[in-house]
């Protein structure tokens, strides 16, 4: 079981299905990625990274990965048993990563990595083997690249959502304190000190709920992902290739969504007091603020 303790089972997985059921999804790329779950199993996607290299003709432009050349990195992928397309800008969800255009990041030759659905360990898997292509590749990030993951949000009730945004709210500083400063309030993962504790727990639909955030995604917490992909986005991480750094945040977040489905973290929770992370993961995201303290 993927269990953050004994209490808390991974939101990757259902409470009583196998490990090897887990599902999840991930998507490297600039500002944007999706996460979905079915009835009693999450599935999550995540994105966002920098490639560069040599300018490729029609790809022009920012993209959460930089590497040049988007035809010339694909037999990379595929040899080592990745199925990988080029492809225009869109947001439909393949059964294969893509590689497509975005303008939204800094930089020359920047693209979007996308992946599909992955499933349970077998997908974790393909994940760190993307991630050491990526590095063969020389893949580069720069900070307007960010790393999202949308969780599969269809099945939330209210105080799941509410329960989940207070959370988030609550624990804001201390997911600040491991991450880098461009990703603690920039115009594309915003603050929620300024959203109201009292209008979130007043909310009793979660188009009520969009309203307290203004009904806007560029927050940390994207509330808006749910209206067109029934997921909630996560948006603060920085972009990164390092598959330690997205596992450990993939499964922080599923710890954070499995809790919120049973109640929220009171105000000034500490790192250490987390209840939905094991002691491992404390450590590493210890770690993580030490370094970033530096």
């Amino acid at each position: 079981m993927l269990a953050y303790n004994d209490q808390y089972v991974s939101n990757l997985q259902s409470a009583s299905s196998p490990r090897k059921n887990l599902s999840h999804r991930l998507c490297l790329h600039s500002d944007r990625c999706r996460v979905h779950s079915g009835p009693g199993l999450l599935r999550v996607s995540v994105c966002g990274a920098g490639l560069r290299g040599p300018a490729a003709p029609g790809f022009r432009g920012a993209a959460g990965l930089h590497f040049g050349d988007p035809f010339r990195h694909c037999p990379k992928l595929r040899d080592a048993g990745i199925r990988v397309a080029v492809e225009n800008y869109n947001h439909d969800t393949r059964d294969h990563w893509k590689l497509v255009s975005d303008a939204s990041l800094r930089g020359e030759n920047t693209f979007e990595l996308v992946s599909p659905i992955l499933i349970g360990e077998d997908g974790l898997k393909e994940l760190e083997t993307v991630c050491w292509v990526l590095d063969l590749c020389d893949v580069k990030i720069n900070d307007s690249c960010g790393f999202h993951v949308h969780m599969d949000a269809a099945n939330f009730n209210m105080d799941t959502w509410k329960n989940m945004a207070l959370t988030y709210k609550r624990l804001e500083s201390v997911i600040d304190s491991f991450m880098p400063g461009s990703r603690r309030d920039n115009q594309y993962c915003r603050s929620l000190n300024a959203i109201s504790e009292v209008k979130i727990r007043s909310a009793s639909t979660i188009s009520e709920l969009q309203r307290v955030f203004n009904n806007q995604r560029y927050y940390k917490l994207n509330l808006e992902a749910y209206s067109r992909h029934r997921t909630v986005e996560f948006r603060q991480h920085s972009g990164t290739t390092d598959f330690t750094k997205m596992e450990k945040w993939i499964r922080f977040l599923n710890g954070l969504i499995t809790f919120a489905q049973a109640g929220n973290i009171p105000s000034r929770t500490s790192l250490e007091n987390l209840p939905f992370l094991n002691d491992k993961e404390k450590i590493f995201f210890k770690i993580r603020t030490k370094k970033l303290a530096r």
